[in-house]
């Protein structure tokens, strides 16, 4: 992430924010953080999102990809080539539907996910350091209280 200006830190910790709007901050920065680390390894946003998706599925299809990923169809086509060339991941026809392709995460792929995990995890511990248990356990607590809302919003 490029160094910020004193004039973006001071945006940044505007008094005034609202707590969506610091939890927009939060997760913006974390990201770019995240980010810093896996380019560091040589792998993309891109790549990265694709594995982290199909991490957690038997195979996805390429459409489904662009879907949760949210990325252009085009990008996500560049990418899974360089993707299978690496080894990071397979795709097969499905024997359903002649149209389709599987896409599967290997063992490589897997290996990144992990990689990407441990960062998450070391990154975590780095930022919550000074603050105490308490405080953690209540911002969690508030945190899920509002992704709970959102998804019964997300009902409606």
């Amino acid at each position: 992430m490029n160094k910020l200006d004193e004039k973006q830190k001071q945006c940044i910790l505007d008094e005034n924010k609202t707590l969506m709007m610091l939890v927009r901050d939060v997760h913006h920065l974390f990201g770019h953080k995240i980010h810093e680390s896996m380019v560091n390894k040589g792998v993309s946003n891109t790549v990265h999102a694709i594995l982290i998706h199909l991490d957690h599925h038997e195979y996805l299809t390429q459409v489904e990809l662009v879907e949760r990923a949210h990325v252009r169809p085009s990008t996500v086509s560049v990418a899974l080539q360089k993707m299978e060339a690496d080894g990071l991941i397979t795709r097969t026809t499905s024997a359903e539907d002649q149209r389709c392709i599987k896409v599967k995460i290997t063992e490589a792929g897997k290996k990144i996910c992990e990689e990407g995990r441990k960062q998450v995890q070391m990154l975590d511990v780095n930022l919550t350091s000074e603050i105490d248990e308490e405080e953690l356990k209540i911002t969690k607590e508030v945190l899920r209280k509002l992704v709970k809302k959102m998804l019964e919003d997300c009902k409606k």
